[in-house]
């Protein structure tokens, strides 16, 4: 991911600096990146090319080739928005899960940026269950009813982020 590199308004960047700084909310990476003294350079290109407010559907769209990352997908202009969504409700269709002692399971990947879809853990999991299929939707709901907020953090469970080699092309 650090070799290849875009001409992007005379800058050269690679695919994380455009994820980070370009297509990525200011939140999530720009307090704690230009507090490592960052040039000016790069607080430049943010501010120019960088998207204004949070796009909540482009967690879905980026695909690092991870076992964890979406699938890789080709969008069109025309049906971009129409796309984002199939995609994120793949994502979620195939991520969310439950186990066997009941407990929700959460993709690393919304915990990273649980920012864009939620203000804490319990909201996320009210958001997830917004999300998916009614068939999974009722199986989560099973799992958190009459929880409190302090114990439907205890039936949930973060899935660590599964680094190795795959793209996973939708069919």
């Amino acid at each position: 991911m650090r070799k290849a590199v875009l001409n992007v308004g005379g800058q050269l960047m690679n695919a994380l600096a455009i994820e980070h700084f370009i297509l990525r909310p200011p939140f999530h990476s720009k307090d704690a990146y230009w507090k490592n003294g960052k040039s000016d350079e790069e607080a430049m290109m943010r501010s120019v090319y960088g998207l204004e407010w949070s796009e909540p559907l482009i967690t879905f769209a980026l695909c690092c080739g991870s076992s964890s990352s979406p699938a890789v997908r080709v969008y069109t202009s025309n049906e971009v928005e129409t796309e984002l969504e199939a995609a994120k409700r793949e994502y979620l269709q195939a991520a969310i899960g439950v186990t066997a002692e009941r407990k929700v399971l959460i993709p690393k990947l919304l915990d990273w940026y649980m920012w864009d879809f939620a203000k804490d853990k319990i909201s996320l999991l009210e958001w997830i269950c917004e999300q998916v299929p009614i068939s999974s939707r009722a199986t989560v709901e099973e799992c958190l009813k009459g929880k409190t907020d302090e114990s439907v953090l205890q039936v949930t469970e973060v899935m660590p982020y599964e680094f190795a080699f795959r793209y996973l092309l939708p069919l």
